[in-house]
């Protein structure tokens, strides 16, 4: 796309851009910069000075303004003070002028074997030479019940402008969008922050947006944001139906944490995998997040679980955790070598289309490894804390120092030892 950006951009009256269309086929710029507003010069002015900062960003590329200069246009405003005195509609008018402009359908014609045709009935010539010419043109009206003629001139006001081509609203306000696509060797956020920083630096700092007006970003970078959020909500929702799985199973509030301590483990080594491949952290990498969190919680729940085990066996806590850890240490290792091969095609891209999972199988992997060799000690570490912390706390709920002994049971009685022994 870079050569074929410098191969067309000297080309005179041509604006040719290069982009690839997403997987659902839309072709819409990544980049988007929205103005909304009521009054067009304002949203216009804004628009200016924004695509002056896209067009100053590294990594925009093909920036476009869809504001388009309106083109020369004459309004004829009915005299709503004069046209009722002369029996003169709006509608009469209108008429009028659309048989001076484009003539008007009377009747249709069809010949046998051929096609029906329209019968249009025009104005003549001498009131096609112009503006001037228009407003001579005779309209017929009635006056006291006798009919009067007048010139258009009379029953309309000439208003000489220009107005716009196309009307683009946005919650039904007027809106001047800013397009780019994003440059090789950039990604969309590379682009889109540094675009935001200078809108609030060098227009909003600078009071040049009045109120009921907006510069805010759309495109790719406001369906991110969204996605974005939607997927966190769901992370920590899956994180909390872990924990109140294994709060059921355990019976306890306190031991499921033992087991939530693998999932930063396994965070180190999902972002550490993606930065060493210089992958992104995207919509599908995110799901790969959630599903990460799954796996990763089981390597922590078999250690747990055996060790509660083994407890209610009879073995001390110290003596429970140093059987576990190698008893489970082959059913984690089979497992999460499993996982990491079965990731692997993905991960390599071998197959047609696989770049888009790439960043989730490289994110499981490296998860899945740094949890697989630190959980085995960090799980354990963090149960006997949280242990400790359990019982604490189960001391701490169970002590009543207001409560006194029944009545019929005499206080104990407190003994002294004598100083001489």
């Amino acid at each position: 796309m870079e050569d074929l950006r410098q191969r067309v951009k000297d080309i005179p009256d041509a604006k040719i851009t290069a982009e690839v269309a997403s997987t659902t086929g839309s072709s819409a710029a990544p980049v988007q910069v929205r103005i909304r507003g009521q009054e067009d010069a304002i949203v216009a002015n804004l628009a200016s000075e924004v695509e002056k900062i896209v067009r100053g960003t590294p990594g925009a590329v093909d920036v476009d303004n869809d504001w388009k200069a309106g083109n020369p246009e004459a309004r004829l405003v009915p005299n709503r003070l004069f046209s009722p005195q002369v029996g003169v509609t709006a509608n009469d008018a209108g008429q009028v002028l659309a048989a001076m402009t484009q003539g008007i359908v009377a009747s249709k014609l069809r010949e046998p074997g051929q096609r029906e045709a329209d019968i249009r009935v025009l104005a003549r010539a001498q009131y096609d030479a112009g503006l001037s010419a228009m407003k001579a043109v005779p309209i017929v009206g009635s006056q006291n019940g006798q009919p009067v003629t007048v010139s258009l001139n009379q029953v309309t006001e000439v208003e000489v402008g220009t107005g716009p081509t196309d009307l683009k609203r946005y919650n039904r306000a007027r809106t001047v969008t800013i397009t780019a696509n994003v440059a090789p060797g950039y990604v969309l956020n590379q682009v889109t922050d540094p675009i935001q920083r200078a809108v609030e630096q060098q227009i909003r700092a600078a009071g040049l947006v009045p109120a009921g007006y907006f510069v805010e970003l759309g495109g790719d970078a406001e369906g991110q944001a969204k996605s974005f959020s939607q997927i966190l909500f769901a992370l920590g929702l899956s994180i909390g139906l872990v924990y109140m799985l294994l709060s059921a199973l355990y019976e306890s509030l306190i031991l499921p944490f033992a087991v939530l301590f693998a999932l930063p483990v396994a965070l180190v080594g999902a972002l550490g995998g993606l930065a060493l491949t210089n992958q992104t952290l995207n919509l599908i990498s995110m799901i790969g997040l959630i599903v990460l969190m799954a796996l990763v919680g089981k390597n922590g729940i078999l250690l747990v679980d055996y060790t509660n085990h083994l407890r209610d066996q009879g073995l001390s806590r110290h003596d429970a955790l140093l059987k576990a850890g190698p008893t489970r240490m082959r059913p984690i290792f089979m497992t999460s070598s499993a996982m990491i091969l079965g990731m692997m095609p993905l991960a390599l891209g071998v197959e047609s289309g696989s770049e888009l999972y790439t960043a989730m199988a490289i994110e499981i992997i490296g998860g899945m490894a740094t949890s697989t060799l630190l959980s085995l000690v960090v799980v354990p570490c963090m149960y006997t804390y949280f242990d400790d912390l359990q019982h604490l706390l189960g001391q701490v709920m169970t002590w009543r120092p207001w409560r006194r002994p029944p009545a019929d049971q005499p206080e104990a009685e407190l003994s002294v030892p004598h100083p001489a022994g």
